[in-house]
């Protein structure tokens, strides 16, 4: 089949198949009454709803090489909030043999400051700590989900100051959500801080992130690490129709030897465009290597575009080309999404 043929017919039966879908810029909620009717129902302080379907489509731009339809999320939420600061929230993902996303009970423990414990995110990354119904382009960035910690389990506290200054951290397990324990009897520490200021029109949000954890006997990946140790940054700006945004992570870990692992790190840089009040256009350059020879780095371009029909539905279309190596090398993404 002619790759030109391949690629038209795949993004067709993507439009087509996934018929609704990101939260959208502000509409007035006189514009979509049915969805106004279904917060006033169903949203209340003591139990929320939310939901999140996401149908991909992908090809690679080969004769031969993968493409297909897959539902990437489906996803239900419930969260609400008690009496004398307690809350809740509990998040599935319906379409995977693990479901468990988010599993959090928290405690007001002073004016805008949180307790919480349970299965939830480790506070590291901007990028990684935004839902998957609201990021940029069809898939996080390489290195935030090589390195980033992602969901755990464990103790956490989380609070915001004045000036804009926010922070989080926790103890954790340190291997994720889906074994309901600690595999290695060490507890992976994380934290991050961030600010964010206004000037004009502007909005900035900059933030640092960190984790260590002690690997005695590193069940999950390799036998001879003694301790990571996981640093980055991330900057947003967004001014306008204009966005700017960046992060840069690496990981180092120290093996039991006593010599120091190559060093894992990468970065991403994007630029945005809202062409009107319900598209953007975007562009994103990032490179990632697992060694910190700067030699062995891959870097890869994308560019997407974003449309919100409704304040609930996003169709997000991307194509990710590596900047060495053929057209062919290049893939085509696309996501339809209903998100509340």
């Amino acid at each position: 089949m002619n790759w030109k043929r391949s690629v038209l017919a795949f993004a067709g039966g993507a439009l087509i198949f996934g018929a609704t879908v990101a939260p959208c810029p502000a509409v007035a909620a006189a514009d979509e009454p049915l969805l106004q009717q279904f917060q006033e129902q169903l949203n209340h302080e003591w139990f929320t709803l939310g939901a999140l379907l996401q149908f991909v489509g992908s090809s690679d731009f080969t004769e031969e090489g993968p493409r297909g339809f897959e539902i990437a999320n489906l996803r239900v939420k419930l969260k609400g909030r008690f009496d004398s600061g307690y809350s809740y929230a509990f998040q599935l993902n319906l379409h995977k043999s693990s479901t468990l996303l988010d599993a959090r009970m928290s405690y007001e423990f002073a004016d805008g400051h949180y307790l919480d414990m349970g299965a939830f995110k480790a506070p590291f990354s901007a990028e990684a700590l935004t839902s998957s119904s609201a990021i940029d382009f069809v898939n996080r960035s390489v290195v935030v989900n090589m390195l980033a910690p992602g969901r755990q389990i464990g103790v956490g506290v989380r609070g915001s100051g004045s000036g804009g200054m926010t922070y989080a951290g926790g103890v954790f397990n340190g291997n994720g959500v889906t074994a309901n324990g600690n595999d290695d009897n060490e507890f992976q520490f994380v934290a991050r801080t961030a600010l964010e200021r206004s000037a004009g029109s502007a909005k900035i949000v900059a933030g640092a992130n960190a984790s260590y954890e002690m690997m005695e006997t590193a069940a999950r990946f390799r036998n001879d690490i003694e301790s990571e140790t996981i640093l980055g940054g991330d900057v947003r700006v967004e001014q306008d129709r204009f966005l700017v945004a960046g992060e840069y992570v690496f990981r180092m870990q120290e093996l039991m030897t006593g010599s120091t692992d190559p060093e894992a790190h990468g970065f991403h840089a994007t630029g945005g465009f809202m062409s009107s009040e319900r598209t953007q256009v975007l562009a994103r350059f990032e490179g990632y290597t697992a060694n910190r020879d700067d030699t062995d780095m891959v870097y890869y371009v994308t560019g997407g575009f974003n449309v919100w029909p409704t304040s609930v539905t996003e169709f997000q279309v991307n194509v990710v080309f590596p900047t060495e190596g053929d057209f062919e090398d290049g893939q085509l993404l696309v996501n339809a999404q209903v998100a509340f």
